[in-house]
């Protein structure tokens, strides 16, 4: 009789590529409306607002909340490597301007992007999820005055994950505690 042994396939996990989630939602925008980089700035860059009457678009991080972590632990044959997963959720402000009335006849499609085939799998390479698109835009025209910009406004939110991993000392090797009292 021969006896066969079952071995375990080690799959190792890929990499996680790292970019900014802020770069991956403005190249969803970039390619689905077709826009180059001269068109698409991210919030704080040095820039001037250009005078034509072309399409522009602003992404900007507006702030970030964590939403859960964990710590778990992962054996070696040579140490104990902890492993902290960080849930965030980020909000972005989104601004399309334009001298013509671009800015407001583009809105369906800015909101098409974020539902588009390109989307789906700039989430699934970079490990992100919408948590929130626009549903409507903010006339925001008004801050221009008799500058007759047409600004339109609209807030996203994202979801991701990152693990950060580092070895641990075991709990038997990190010793006595110790009381410092400064007087």
């Amino acid at each position: 009789m021969t006896t066969q042994t079952q071995t375990q396939i080690h799959i190792p996990t890929p990499p996680r590529p790292n970019r900014e989630v802020i770069k991956c939602v403005m190249d969803i925008i970039k390619g689905y409306m077709d826009l180059d980089d001269n068109h698409c700035y991210i919030y704080n860059q040095k820039w001037l607002m250009p005078e034509d009457k072309d399409l522009y678009v602003v992404l900007g991080y507006r702030n970030s909340e964590v939403v859960g972590n964990t710590l778990k632990y992962r054996r070696t044959a040579d140490e104990l490597i902890g492993v902290n997963a960080v849930m965030v959720a980020e909000s972005y402000f989104l601004e399309m301007y334009s001298y013509s009335d671009a800015s407001r006849v583009r809105q369906l499609e800015l909101m098409a992007a974020f539902d588009s085939d390109l989307a789906v799998r700039t989430q699934e390479k970079y490990h992100f999820q919408f948590g929130y698109v626009p549903l409507h835009f903010t006339d925001v025209s008004r801050v221009e005055a008799s500058k007759l910009l047409n600004r339109y406004n609209a807030d996203i939110r994202v979801l991701y994950g990152r693990t950060f991993e580092r070895s641990s000392p075991y709990w038997n090797q990190l010793g006595g505690l110790k009381t410092i009292i400064n007087n």
